[in-house]
Order: C-alpha cells, then structure tokens, then sequence
C-alpha cells in the first residue's frame, strides 16, 4: 500500500473509534453479555473483511468495523467490571486490571511481531480475529450478563 492509502486505512480506523463514541449511548439498554459478544462478533468480521478484499474501501470498512467495534468493546466490558466490583475491592481490582493489561500488551506485541514475521501477517490477523470470536462464544454463553450495563449493581461478598 501507498502511504495515502495507509493513511486513508488509519483514518477508516479513527471513523470507527468516533462512531463508536457516538453510539455506545443508543446500545447501552442490551443485556452487557450480548452486546460485548455482538461487539466481538463485528470487530472480528471486521478483521475478515480486512483479509478478503484487494479493495480500498473494503480494507476501510473492515478496518472501521474492527477498530470501533473494538473501541465499544473495551468501553462495555470496562465499565462493567468497575460497575459489579464493590467499592472496597475497586482498587485492587483495578490494580490487577493494569497488571493483566499490561502482560496481554507485551504478549500481544511479541505475538503480533512474532507471528507476522514467522508466518505472514495475514496468519496472524486469522488468529486475531479467530481470538475475537471466541471471545464472542464466551460472553454469549456466560450466565452471569443478564443486564444491561446501566443497571449492574455491586457484587456482595
């Protein structure tokens, strides 16, 4: 690609972070398990469409999909990890989210880097994506995720 073509790609992926900003407040009445699953499910097609086209402006709408389903992704299962943790273990919980994250950026780094250069960026965007889906199964098959967002409340010890 060109760089006004990356460019354009990156731009696409920007699109997506501020549509996704936009509509996180018309979605937040779903259930949390379904609408972080549905959120998976696209940013993952997201990364398919990405894959299966030649063409600039599906590589666009592929990235646009993958980076603002993503973005919303990260806003819902943030906000409900903050909204059933009891005020006393926010702290802690929130500590060993920065740990957690902190880890699964330095693997995902090595395992971005690693596999692209090891058997192809293409491999590697599959795994990813493959990843996001799976991810997808997981909320949509846990119990636990039977409210919306807005209406999670504290889990009692």
């Amino acid at each position: 690609m060109s760089e006004w073509q990356t460019g354009l790609v990156l731009s696409a992926a920007g699109a997506g972070n501020l549509a996704g900003v936009f509509l996180l407040h018309k979605i937040r009445h779903f259930p949390w398990r379904y609408l972080f699953g549905a959120l998976m499910a696209v940013s993952g097609g997201g990364i398919f469409l990405l894959l299966s086209s030649d063409m600039l402006i599906f590589i666009m709408a592929g990235m646009f999909l993958f980076d603002g389903a993503l973005s919303m992704a990260f806003v819902v299962n943030g906000s409900a990890r903050q909204a059933v943790t009891p005020d006393g273990f926010l702290a802690r919980v929130g500590g060993g989210g920065v740990l957690l994250s902190g880890l699964a950026a330095i693997g995902g780094n090595l395992f971005a880097g690693g596999v692209a250069e090891w058997i192809g960026a293409t491999a590697a965007l599959t795994i990813c994506a493959v990843i996001m889906l799976a991810g997808c199964l997981v909320s949509i098959c846990f119990r636990g995720g039977k409210n919306p967002v807005k209406m999670l409340e504290p889990v009692n010890f």
